[in-house]
């Protein structure tokens, strides 16, 4: 009983600060805002891909 308590309490203890290993980093991108505010040029745009359109679906007007 005395050698559970102490293992238990090693156990919480040791499981409490054991740093958390991160998943995915995140980093934290500032704002085209936060930059100007500072005298710095705006940040490239993130998507440089079409968008899926590239024209109307429909070439005459709706007859309504």
């Amino acid at each position: 009983m005395n050698f559970t308590s102490i293992f238990l309490i090693f156990a919480a203890l040791s499981a409490a600060s054991a740093a958390p290993v991160p998943i995915r980093q995140t980093v934290a991108r500032e704002t085209n805002a936060s930059r100007m505010g500072r005298g710095l040029p705006p940040l490239a745009p993130l998507k440089m891909k079409r968008s899926g359109t590239t024209g109307a679906k429909r070439s005459e007007p709706s007859g309504t």
